[in-house]
């Protein structure tokens, strides 16, 4: 069952981030909504980095590097024109290939893959599961999937999910 439920939740973020960058160029994707914001490529870029850590957790490699952590990880700099940024097209590129493994990876998993118990997310302290962690995750790109819609809006696009 949270099998299902998290492979649905992935497909989800994955239909509205592809809706959500619909006729954006690099350009735009560097435009955040207001000062101090975090751009569409920020955004994407942060979104492919964790889910290199979803990979991780899953026992897959993960689709990042470094050097992309220090760009686009937690606690990094809004990525704009005078960052240096990743192409909005290898962003896009990194996340078809984030996409298809994170639903072989979930695939491959079995109940006991997702009930075994692992470090707690910013409380290392305390212990959840593979699929909770997973969960939160997943509500983690909800969050700045919705940015997206945001930020588009603001760089002039019309809404992309009506």
């Amino acid at each position: 069952m949270i099998h299902d439920v998290l492979r649905t939740q992935a497909g989800f973020t994955d239909f509205a981030v592809r809706k959500n960058l619909e006729g954006i160029g690099h350009e735009d994707s560097l435009r955040s909504a207001g000062e101090g914001g975090n751009s569409m490529n920020w955004v994407l870029g942060h979104l492919v980095n964790t889910r290199s850590s979803m990979l991780e957790l899953l026992g897959g490699e993960p689709v990042t590097d470094a050097r992309h952590g220090e760009l686009y990880g937690r606690g990094s700099g809004p990525a704009d024109t005078t960052s240096d940024t990743v192409a909005l097209e290898e962003l896009l590129r990194l996340w078809d290939a984030s996409q298809a493994a994170l639903l072989a990876r979930l695939d491959a998993c079995g109940p006991s893959d997702l009930e075994r118990r692992v470090p707690k997310l910013f409380e290392p302290e305390n212990e959840e599961t593979v699929a909770e962690q997973l969960a939160a995750f997943l509500f983690h790109e909800s969050y700045h999937t919705g940015q997206l819609g945001v930020i588009r809006r603001s760089v002039g696009k019309a809404g992309a999910i009506q």
